[in-house]
């Protein structure tokens, strides 16, 4: 079964809401970024091919509307993992 980018995208946003349930500092794992293309390869999803990974940590007190949904009040960038360098090799 061939799932969507936005079915992906959405199970991220689930697990990083759980990671800040935790209260813990979250951390991007080494590998996510090739695991995440070696499922796109695989056409285990439909997304699209990524440079990078960024994990940001957003807060914001919500309107009664929900109208300021995608303006936080701060945001931090908490991690990133990057693909390498094209032409570059690993060793």
């Amino acid at each position: 079964m061939r799932a969507s980018f936005l079915a992906v995208a959405t199970s991220a946003v689930v697990v990083l809401v759980s990671l800040a349930e935790t209260r813990t500092t979250p951390a991007l794992h080494p590998d996510s970024l090739a695991r995440y293309e070696a499922q796109r390869e695989r056409g285990a999803h439909d997304g699209p091919p990524l440079r990078a990974v960024r994990l940001y940590d957003a807060h914001w007190t919500l309107e009664s509307d929900a109208r300021n949904v995608d303006r936080p009040d701060r945001v931090h960038l908490v991690d990133e993992v990057s693909a390498p360098a094209a032409g570059r090799s690993s060793n």
